[in-house]
């Protein structure tokens, strides 16, 4: 849009900025500055690297300019800039890509305290391993035989410990 305003030889077309594909030539150079080395399997061709890739289209809109979409081969060269700018920023860790990832970030909360509260031994009970002893034996049997196996005196302990 910028190209169509400021270059002489453009004023005279009209032109309309439609489509993403700016923005997917941003993020296929964006990906390539990042990780250059990265190869992409194709069927019948084979393996080539991804900054490879990010060159040959970088290429094609660089020979396509004067002969037809040119607002749209401007668009893609102006999106392959902005996605080598930013990811090569990230890696300096500058603040120009601080600015634009925090600009589209939600705001992070608070993050909630977690408290651990030491569980006090029950008044009634006196010694608390013959206590633990006790409830494991009784899953232990539940668990070999079934919890039909247990007397009165057992599922009434089972209910009472459930309750503290």
């Amino acid at each position: 849009m910028l190209s169509y305003n400021t270059f002489p030889a453009l004023k005279t077309n009209t032109a309309y900025l439609v489509g993403a594909s700016a923005g997917v030539t941003a993020i296929l150079v964006g990906i390539a500055t990042k990780i250059p080395n990265y190869a992409m399997n194709f069927r019948f061709i084979g393996s080539i690297k991804l900054w490879y890739i990010a060159v040959g289209f970088i290429m094609l809109d660089i020979i396509q300019i004067p002969v037809s979409n040119t607002g749209g081969h401007l668009a893609h060269l102006g999106g392959a800039l902005i996605g080598f700018i930013l990811t090569s920023q990230t890696k300096k860790d500058n603040d120009l890509a601080h600015f634009f990832s925090n600009l589209f970030k939600a705001k992070k909360k608070n993050p909630l305290k977690t408290v651990y509260k030491k569980s006090k031994p029950h008044p009634n009970v006196k010694n608390s391993s013959a206590h633990q002893r006790k409830i494991d034996d009784i899953l232990d049997k539940i668990s070999k035989s079934g919890y039909e196996t247990l007397t009165k005196e057992e599922k009434d302990f089972l209910f009472s410990v459930g309750k503290k």
